[in-house]
C-alpha cells in the first residue's frame, strides 16, 4: 500500500483500504449472523482474510515497479538507510503517541476514571477534524517524494498548508459553538464539560495541521530530524504542563496543556519551513486560487 502511495497511485490505495474494511465488517457480521459463531477470535479470523486478501491483490498492483532481486550490496545500503532513517520516524511515532495521551494516565491519578471518560471523548471528537489535514498531508507527500524541484514542493506545501488551515477551522466551527446540552444529550449525564474540554482543545487542534502538512513536507524531502525535534518539543511541553495544570485544573488543565502541545509543535515546523522556504506567516492565508485548486485535486 506504502509502494501504491509512493507511486502516487492514491486511487488504487483508496480503493484497497476501503476493500478491506468491508471485508472485515462483512465476515464478522456471517460470523455473527449466519454461522453464530460470537467469539472474539471471529474478528482475529477476519483481520486474516481480509488482510490476505488486500496484500495479493495489492502484490499485482506494485509488480510492475518491480525490477528483480536487489544484490548483497544494494540490500545492505538499503538496509542501512532504513535503520537510519527508520529509528528517527519511529522516535518521533512514539513520541507523539505519548504526547496525545499522557494526560489520560494522569487525569486518572488525580481525577479517576471517570474524568479519562470526559476527556477522552473531548480529544475523539476534535482529533476526528485531523482527518481533513491528513488527506490533504497524504497527497502533498506522494507529490515532494515524487519531485526533485525542491521551490515546486515548497510552493505546494504553502498552498496545501492555507486550505488545510482553512478547511479545519471550518470543520471545527460547529464542535465549538455546539451547546454542552447536545453532549450530555448524545454521551449521557455528566458529559457536559466535554464541551469545555473542546473549547480548550481547538486552538491547538487548529494550528497542528499545519504541523501535519509541513510534517509531510519534511518527511517527503527526507528532512526526518525536523519532524523528530518537532515531536520531542511537544512531548517537553506535554509533560510540563500537564503537571502544573492537571493537579489544579483537572481536565481542562489536560486541555490547556495539550493545546499548547499541539501548538509548539506547528510552530515549530511553520518557523523552520519558513527559514528553509523563505515565505511569511501571512503566507498561509487562503486565496481564491488555492479554493480552485482543491477542488481538482478533490475530483482527482
Amino acid at each position: 500500500l506504502m509502494v501504491l502511495y509512493g507511486k502516487e497511485n492514491i486511487r488504487a490505495n483508496n480503493q484497497l483500504v476501503m476493500f478491506q474494511s468491508f471485508l472485515i465488517v462483512a465476515t464478522v457480521a456471517i460470523s455473527f449472523i449466519f454461522i453464530k459463531y460470537c467469539d472474539v477470535r471471529a474478528y482475529l479470523i477476519a483481520l486474516y482474510i481480509a488482510y490476505s486478501l488486500v496484500f495479493i491483490i495489492s502484490s499485482v498492483y506494485v509488480r510492475k515497479h518491480l525490477s528483480g532481486f536487489p544484490s548483497m550490496k544494494s540490500l545492505k545500503e538499503t538496509f542501512m538507510t532504513m535503520l537510519r532513517y527508520g529509528l528517527l520516524v519511529q522516535l518521533a511515532a512514539v513520541l507523539t503517541l505519548i504526547t496525545y495521551r499522557l494526560s489520560y494516565y494522569m487525569i486518572e491519578s488525580y481525577q479517576g476514571r471517570a474524568g479519562v471518560g470526559v476527556f477522552s471523548v473531548g480529544v475523539s471528537l476534535s482529533e476526528a477534524i485531523w482527518l481533513v489535514a491528513n488527506s490533504f498531508g497524504l497527497i502533498l507527500f506522494t507529490k515532494v517524494a515524487n519531485s526533485k524541484d525542491r521551490k515546486f514542493s515548497q510552493e505546494m506545501s504553502i498552498r496545501f498548508a492555507r486550505l488545510s488551515l482553512a478547511a479545519t477551522f471550518f470543520v471545527l466551527l460547529p464542535l465549538v459553538f455546539c451547546p454542552s446540552s447536545l453532549f450530555q444529550l448524545i454521551f449521557g449525564e455528566g458529559f457536559g464539560t466535554v464541551h469545555r474540554v473542546v473549547l480548550w482543545l481547538s486552538p491547538g487542534i487548529l494550528f497542528y495541521c499545519l504541523n501535519i502538512v509541513l510534517n509531510n513536507y519534511f518527511s517527503g524531502t527526507g528532512q526526518y530530524r525536523i519532524c523528530t525535534a518537532g515531536a520531542a518539543i511537544g512531548f517537553v511541553v506535554i509533560l510540563i504542563f500537564n503537571f502544573l495544570l492537571i493537579p489544579t485544573y483537572g481536565i481542562e488543565g489536560a486541555g490547556i496543556a495539550s493545546s499548547l502541545a499541539y501548538f509548539s509543535m506547528g510552530l515549530f515546523q511553520v518557523i523552520v519551513f519558513n527559514k528553509q522556504s523563505g515565505f511569511r506567516f501571512i503566507d498561509f492565508i487562503i486565496g481564491r486560487e488555492d479554493i480552485i485548486r482543491a477542488i481538482e485535486e478533490i475530483r482527482k
